[in-house]
């Protein structure tokens, strides 16, 4: 049970929340909610560009493809909550 699973799952099992930015994707149809539990399940956590000893949430980037285009996700993952920051092509 490989690290990169384990925080995975661990950002899956919480409510998502979304920033202004990613929402504003969502609304304008670039992306899919879909796509985002894609990334989220089978995305490759970057834990040397992560920041995972900041205190109260965690920061890590999840790269992963949508769309066929390489991206990256920025997730806070907090006690009871993930926010989705950023997503990058």
């Amino acid at each position: 049970y490989l690290p990169n699973c384990r925080t995975l799952k661990d950002i899956r099992s919480k409510p998502l929340h979304y920033s202004e930015e990613v929402s504003t994707l969502l609304l304008n149809k670039k992306l899919d909610t879909t796509d985002i539990t894609s990334i989220l399940s089978n995305g490759d956590v970057d834990f040397g560009n992560s920041d995972t000893k900041s205190n109260p949430c965690k920061t890590y980037l999840i790269e992963g493809e949508i769309h066929g285009k390489e991206a990256v996700l920025t997730v806070k993952n907090c006690r009871d909550k993930a926010q989705i920051s950023t997503l990058t092509y």
